[in-house]
C-alpha cells in the first residue's frame, strides 16, 4: 500500500516537469546547448514514469491485483536500446544486437523495460571503447561489454538495495531488477572482470517463440 501510495503521489509533480519540458523544447529558437539540456530532462522524466508504473504493476501483482499480459521482447529491446544511444554519444562504441530467435512472455511490457533498460544503461555507462553486444536467444538475452567490470567484492552486492559502487548511480535500480526477476521466475547470472567487462543473462520462464503477426 505505502508503494502504491507513494507512485501516486509523484505522478503529479511529474507531470508537470513533463509538460513544462515540452513547452520548452516546442521553441524552435532554442540554443543547442540549452535544447540538449531540456531533452536530457525529458528522457529523466520519462524514465522516472516507466519506474512508478513498474512500481504500481509490480504493487498489484503482489496484491493478487496484476492482469494476464504478453510481450514482445524483441521490441522492447529496439526501443530500450535507441533511447539510451545517447549515452554512447562521442564514444568509440560498437554496439551489436542480434536475434537468433523471436521470443514472446507473460508479462507486462513496463516490466521487461525496466529491467532491460538497466541492464543496457549500465553497459552504454561503463564502456568507455570497445563493442556492447546485445543478443536475443531462445532462452533469454544477454548482454556483453567491454567495459569497466565490477570488482569481485562487489559483484555478490550489486542487487541489494541502494547499494552503490565506486561508479556511483542511484542504487536503487538494479535491485528493483532484481525484485521484477524473482516475481516472474526469471533468472539473472552475472559475470564481470574488473577492467575487463561484463556480462549479464537474463534466462525467462517458459517463453514462447514470436510470431511476425501477432
Amino acid at each position: 500500500a505505502f508503494t502504491s501510495d507513494v507512485s501516486h503521489e509523484l505522478r503529479t509533480p511529474l507531470t508537470v516537469i513533463r509538460g513544462a519540458t515540452e513547452v520548452l523544447l516546442a521553441d524552435t529558437g532554442l540554443e543547442p546547448a540549452l535544447r540538449r539540456r531540456l531533452e536530457r530532462i525529458a528522457r529523466s522524466a520519462q524514465e522516472i514514469s516507466e519506474l512508478i508504473e513498474a512500481l504500481l504493476l509490480l504493487a498489484r501483482e503482489e496484491q493478487g491485483q496484476g492482469v494476464e499480459a504478453s510481450c514482445k521482447v524483441e521490441a522492447v529491446l529496439r526501443q530500450v536500446l535507441d533511447s539510451h544511444a545517447h549515452l554512447l554519444a562521442h564514444k568509440p562504441v560498437d554496439v551489436r544486437f542480434e536475434v537468433d530467435a523471436p521470443l514472446r512472455i507473460a508479462a507486462q511490457c513496463t516490466l521487461l523495460r525496466v529491467v532491460l533498460a538497466n541492464l543496457v544503461r549500465n553497459a552504454f555507462s561503463f564502456t568507455r571503447e570497445g563493442e556492447v553486444r546485445v543478443r536475443l536467444c531462445r532462452d533469454g538475452v544477454t548482454v556483453e561489454d567491454t567495459g569497466s567490470g565490477i570488482a569481485e567484492e562487489d559483484l555478490q552486492r550489486v542487487f541489494d538495495h541502494f547499494y552503490r559502487g565506486e561508479e556511483g548511480g542511484a542504487g536503487i535500480g538494479l535491485s528493483l531488477v532484481r525484485r521484477i526477476c524473482d516475481r516472474h521466475g526469471w533468472t539473472l547470472e552475472l559475470d564481470s572482470e574488473e577492467g575487463r567487462g561484463t556480462r549479464v543473462r537474463l534466462l525467462f520462464d517458459h517463453p514462447e517463440r514470436a510470431d511476425d503477426t501477432a
